[in-house]
């Protein structure tokens, strides 16, 4: 197997391509064009939030299943994806009154759990756009937390942006439960698709359903500032795995990057793995099929 750099995807020829495009991970293929193929997706890490995009409302016309301040609204007008997003206008530098949480089931003991939300910052005087989680045990008492996603976001009025982290589980644990807050500052934030899963790493399987060989593959995602993507790509048949890296690294700009590559080894079943307790996450994958 070997690779080399692919033309930009705006500048391909016209043929067979399909798409994995997602909010947080690979949930639907889309196809773009040509021949549909028979294609399988890995299961994604079950989120354990029950209303994560803030779009269920309870029968009092309250957000259900969180709890939340003054100065927190559900905005119908301001959203990442679905039809509404969490709004925290903060007029005091109070971090308890500019806040929201839920409780958290299915929790394990000794366990690594990634967080993550998008975030969009509004004018203020700057933010720190947080998440924070509250471990208790069995008598009440809390026995660990802390801050995981710190976003010193001294900009303003940036568009949504992805923030992940990591928290382990004390070996007490009975009760969780997570924090989204500004602190220090005042100004608008808005919060959207919050997500809490096991952290492991995650594998994407397609299916080709016809050979290939000579294919482009593009992949585009998001990694903090200072993370390089590192994705394997392996094709169980063969046995065969490349590691994807700076050699086929396009561009990696505002908190996004996008890798390209040709395929000159014939298969049928591609798995794509990566780690996302660095904080990276793939959003796209496109298979360009060679035009004869």
């Amino acid at each position: 197997m070997k690779f080399d750099h692919a033309t930009l995807i705006a500048g391909l020829p016209s043929g067979l391509s399909y798409a994995l495009a997602t909010t947080f991970l690979m949930a639907a293929i889309n196809v773009l064009g040509g021949e549909e193929l028979v294609k399988t997706v890995a299961p994604t890490p079950a989120n354990l939030l029950s209303n994560p995009g803030f779009e269920m409302m309870n029968e009092s016309g309250k957000l259900d299943g969180w709890s939340i301040t003054d100065s927190v609204t559900v905005d119908s007008a301001v959203n990442h994806t679905g039809k509404q997003a969490l709004r925290i206008v903060a007029v005091e530098r109070d971090w308890n009154k500019n806040n929201v949480h839920c409780a958290v089931k299915g929790i394990e003991p000794n366990t690594e759990y990634q967080v993550s939300f998008f975030a969009k910052v509004g004018a203020g005087t700057g933010h720190t756009v947080l998440s924070c989680f509250n471990f208790g045990d069995g008598e009440g008492k809390l026995i660990g937390g802390g801050s995981v996603n710190y976003a010193q976001s001294r900009e303003k009025n940036f568009d949504w942006r992805r923030f992940s982290g990591i928290v382990k589980a004390p070996s007490k644990t009975v009760s969780t439960s997570l924090h989204l807050y500004m602190s220090g500052n005042v100004g608008t934030t808005w919060y959207d698709d919050v997500v809490v899963c096991e952290n492991e790493l995650r594998r994407v399987a397609v299916k080709l359903g016809k050979e290939i060989d000579g294919g482009r593959i593009a992949i585009s995602g998001t990694a903090p500032t200072g993370v390089r993507p590192e994705i394997k790509v392996m094709m169980p048949e063969l046995g065969q795995v490349i590691q994807l890296g700076d050699a086929v690294l396009k561009r990696q700009e505002d908190h996004g990057y996008h890798m390209e590559f040709t395929l000159t080894t014939t298969t049928d079943e591609l798995v794509f793995e990566y780690d996302p307790r660095t904080g990276m996450e793939i959003t796209r994958i496109d298979i360009f099929a060679p035009t004869k």
